[in-house]
């Protein structure tokens, strides 16, 4: 997944490289201020009760899609994360460029807004697909309550370890958001093979 602080942040990259404003030179992070255990126990909750409360609902929504994605993730991690991994820097690189200008700003914006949904999506998968490896036997979710809650408990665990956390969160996330990126160039294939196919020339029997 385009990390979501990435996201959110590049409205305000964009409105500099045009000169509109400048970036934030401050302590940007609520927690900055914090003794070091108590910014480590806050991420852990944070992390723990947003990936919880975000693969419920991503499930709840589209279980088919969820199980698909976790299926993929599981069983080709390296894959659906080079996926993610490639769409991240095209969208970046991307989002930069159309900022340039003001009509191309003008993209972004609402653009953010849909990455953010797509990145919503594969984390979901990514904290899903990590409890089903954890506790499900095969390719499969498993139980998903299970899966769901060892997720986002191991994700919250591990991201809240400097570094080493913040690189987890990463491979996670990503393998998730290539499932999604995959999932929708499927289906935009499978979309123009039906267009091609029923615009073809009609069969005459004899």
């Amino acid at each position: 997944m385009v990390p979501t602080s990435i996201l959110m942040d590049l409205p305000v990259a964009a409105a500099a490289v045009l000169g509109q404003t400048q970036p934030p030179t401050g302590p940007t992070s609520p927690t900055a201020g914090l003794e070091w255990h108590v910014r480590l126990a806050i991420n852990f909750v944070v992390t723990f009760v947003v990936s919880l409360i975000v693969a419920g609902l991503v499930y709840g929504i589209s279980p088919g899609f969820t199980e698909d994605g976790v299926r993929d993730v599981r069983e080709d991690p390296v894959g659906t994360f080079l996926t993610g991994l490639l769409a991240n820097v095209v969208i970046i690189v991307a989002m930069i460029l159309l900022a340039i200008t003001v009509i191309g700003l003008l993209l972004v914006i609402p653009g953010v807004f849909v990455l953010f949904f797509l990145g919503v999506a594969g984390n979901a998968v990514g904290v899903i697909a990590l409890g089903a490896a954890l506790t499900a036997n095969g390719s499969g979710v498993g139980d998903v309550g299970k899966s769901i809650l060892v997720g986002a408990l191991t994700l919250a665990v591990i991201g809240a370890i400097p570094v080493l956390g913040g690189i987890f969160s990463f491979l996670v996330h990503t393998a998730g958001f290539g499932y999604v990126i995959d999932y929708l160039l499927e289906r935009r294939r499978e979309r123009k093979g039906g267009s091609s196919a029923s615009s073809g020339p009609p069969s005459t029997g004899i």
